[in-house]
């Protein structure tokens, strides 16, 4: 049966409910707009099933009669004051030292975040399809790939050509197979409102790096990832750019200014120093989770690895050294800014919980 009209009486109430929170300090364009938030609100008092079907209502109700919230009026920039005329006293100036901070406000916020999950023709889907049963269970507000999630080796300059290596390299129609095998993989579990966002990696990148370098072989390569994460509803961003959701800025991994990834065994540590915001990021396969003091009473920064999402145990051939490697996703709750909790689910626990 088609979808019945949406009633005039559905439609005001929708609109109301966006003006609601529209009012309550929610942007119309913002993130998360208004829209998504009373939707959010709707879903919870039973009012819809989910929040797509609220932003279609709302949209109808723009379309079919009219009817849309107005932004929040600016306040009063000035102030007009009466001129009183009394005597003068000497002043007596009292300062407040202020020795805590009020806790954050504002909707706390959840994120799964999923580490480098380097797919390669021939590797098992299955930390994939974990992410997303975790994600079908647990319902996050967002899902967030920090990127890598294709290796692209058939990009990469550093075998020697002729060499044993390079003739050991899978050709780039194989690994985009792959890429889409693994991508089907994860949509065919994981619910399909949940937005989800990929900030490209160094090992995606390969593909633009090899456009360039042969754009008469490799000059649609770029276009054809971003084509296999749009058909699977993933939106990306470019490798280096910074997504900030929340007050917080997702990046594969922070670049210094001469463009070179923040590196090292406690990379953390200058990645905090340097950092005006938050930061939650990939590239070195560990997950950690720390909190950064800055000056001023409780001002802080949080600093995120997501560490990879890999196959547990499974170490790439460049890896010489030691690893503590971790195996998994994050659960990030964030509020005004912080993630104030990073719970991280590895691969085995999520294995016993959905295997």
């Amino acid at each position: 049966m088609p979808t019945p009209p949406l009633s005039k009486q559905v439609a005001e109430a929708t609109v109301a409910l966006v003006q609601q929170h529209v009012d309550a300090g929610f942007k119309l364009g913002g993130t998360p707009s208004a829209v998504e938030a009373a939707g959010r609100a709707a879903v919870k008092a039973g009012v819809v099933k989910s929040v797509r079907t609220f932003v279609t209502r709302y949209r109808a109700a723009l379309d079919n009669f009219d009817l849309a919230a107005k932004p929040a009026e600016p306040k009063d920039q000035f102030t007009t004051y009466e001129t009183i005329h009394a005597p003068l006293s000497k002043p007596r100036v009292r300062v407040q030292a202020i020795t805590h901070a009020a806790p954050p406000e504002g909707p706390i916020v959840r994120v799964l975040g999923i580490g480098d999950v380097h797919c390669k023709p021939g590797r098992t889907h299955e930390p994939v399809i974990l992410a997303a049963r975790h994600a079908a269970a647990t319902k996050p507000d967002r899902i967030v790939c920090i990127g890598d999630y294709a290796s692209l080796d058939s990009c990469s300059f550093h075998p020697a050509k002729g060499s044993a290596k390079d003739s050991e390299r899978p050709a780039f129609h194989e690994e985009l197979a792959a890429l889409e095998d693994s991508l089907e993989a994860f949509d065919s579990e994981c619910p399909a409102d949940i937005p989800r966002d990929i900030t490209l990696g160094n090992h995606e990148h390969r593909a633009w790096r090899m456009a360039n370098a042969d754009p008469r072989v490799a000059g649609d390569f770029p276009l054809r990832i971003d084509q296999a994460f749009s058909r699977y509803r993933w939106k990306t961003h470019e490798y280096g750019k910074w997504l900030y959701l929340y007050g917080v800025g997702f990046v594969h991994v922070p670049l210094n200014q001469m463009g070179r990834e923040y590196g090292g065994k406690h990379s953390e540590n200058t990645i905090g120093n340097d950092a005006t915001h938050s930061v939650v990021w990939g590239h070195d396969h560990r997950f950690r989770h720390k909190t950064v003091a800055k000056l001023g009473p409780n001002n802080r920064i949080t600093l995120t690895n997501l560490g990879t999402c890999m196959p547990w145990g499974q170490v790439e051939d460049y890896n010489v050294g030691t690893t503590g490697w971790t195996y998994g996703v994050a659960d990030l709750a964030i509020q005004n800014g912080i993630v104030i909790s990073a719970r991280f689910y590895d691969q085995l626990e999520l294995r016993a919980l959905y295997g």
